[in-house]
C-alpha cells in the first residue's frame, strides 16, 4: 500500500491487510479494542469489564488463561441476550469477544467487521415510515461512516507507516522527563483531550516535527496505541 493510499483510505480491510506481518499484536489488539468501544453505549457492566481485560491482555498484563476464561464467558452472554428491547446486544457482545481472540490479526479484522455491521443493523430501528429503499441507503450510509472511523483509527494507532518519526531522546529528558509523565498520566487516563498540552511540552523541549507536534493537536479521536504516546512512552 503507498502512503497516499493509506492516508486516503475510508476502508479498513486493505489497511489491516498490509498490516499482516507488519506491526505488533499489541497494536492490534488495541485497534480491535477500540472498535468495540464505538459501540460502548450497547455494552453492559460486565462486557466493558471483558474488554477492559482485553486491553491489559494487549498489554500484557493478563496471562493466555484468563483471556481464555473470559472469552468463553463473554462468547456465552453473546448468545444468551435474546431480549427483542437489546436486540443489538448480543453482537456487540460478540465483538468483544473477538477482541479476546487468541490471533491479534484475525481478532482485529473481526472485531472491525462486526463493529460496522452492529452500527448499520441500526438502520432497522429508524421510523417504520422509512420506505425499504431509503432504509437500505441509511443502513449503507452507517456502514462507510464506520469503516472511515475505523480508518482513521489505524491511522491514529500506526501513523504514517511509511515514513515513521523518529524520537529524540533529549525531549525525554527535558525539564526532568516532563514529556514522559505527561505522555503517560494522558495514557493511563485516556485523556486524549490533553494530547496538545503533551504537543506543547514537545516543542518546548525542542520538536520541530511538525508530522508528531500536529497529531498529537489533531481534534479527531485518539485511543491507546496512539502512534504519538507509544512513540514517546516507548511502546510498539
Amino acid at each position: 500500500m503507498e502512503r497516499r493510499a493509506w492516508q486516503a483510505s475510508a476502508d479498513p480491510e486493505p489497511m489491516l491487510a498490509f498490516l499482516r506481518g507488519k506491526t505488533s499484536d499489541r497494536k492490534l489488539r488495541l485497534f480491535a479494542c477500540a472498535c468495540c468501544r464505538r459501540l460502548s453505549h450497547l455494552l453492559v457492566a460486565d462486557t466493558l469489564a471483558a474488554l477492559e481485560i482485553a486491553e491489559q491482555f494487549a498489554e500484557g498484563l493478563v496471562d493466555p488463561e484468563q483471556r481464555k476464561r473470559v472469552r468463553e464467558r463473554s462468547f456465552e452472554a453473546a448468545w444468551l441476550d435474546n431480549d427483542e428491547a437489546q436486540s443489538h446486544r448480543g453482537p456487540a457482545k460478540a465483538c468483544v469477544c473477538d477482541a479476546l481472540k487468541r490471533n491479534a490479526h484475525d481478532a482485529a479484522v473481526n472485531c472491525a467487521a462486526r463493529a460496522w455491521h452492529v452500527s448499520s443493523d441500526a438502520a432497522d430501528d429508524a421510523p417504520s415510515a422509512l420506505s425499504p429503499a431509503r432504509r437500505r441507503a441509511l443502513s449503507e450510509r452507517i456502514r462507510q461512516e464506520q469503516q472511515a472511523a475505523q480508518a482513521e483509527l489505524l491511522r491514529d494507532l500506526f501513523g504514517n507507516l511509511i515514513s515513521p518519526v523518529a524520537m529524540d531522546r533529549q525531549w525525554l529528558h527535558w525539564h526532568g522527563g516532563t514529556v514522559r509523565k505527561l505522555a503517560l498520566g494522558i495514557y493511563q487516563q485516556r485523556s486524549f483531550d490533553e494530547l496538545p498540552i503533551l504537543a506543547d511540552a514537545l516543542e518546548e523541549a525542542g520538536c520541530r516535527n511538525e508530522t508528531l507536534l500536529g497529531h498529537c493537536r489533531e481534534p479527531g479521536e485518539h485511543v491507546r496505541g496512539c502512534w504519538a504516546l507509544d512513540l514517546v512512552l516507548g511502546k510498539s
